[in-house]
């Protein structure tokens, strides 16, 4: 993915803890991260999530 200012292995739509989060692990694998985020990073709705962030699973447990 390309645009004015750069190329971009990933484009993170949303800059909560889960958007965050996923950026961080993808610039820390070397990938090229953009953020994207109408509002203050972190002021999102996984903040009044009540801590139900989970898991996807590719098999049952």
């Amino acid at each position: 993915m390309s645009g004015p200012n750069g190329s971009w292995d990933a484009i993170v739509v949303g800059g909560g803890v889960a958007g965050l989060s996923t950026a961080m692990q993808l610039g820390i694998r070397g990938r090229r991260t953009l953020v994207l985020e109408r509002e203050r990073l972190g002021n999102g709705s996984t903040g009044r999530a009540a801590g139900l962030v989970g898991q996807l699973r590719s098999s049952r447990a």
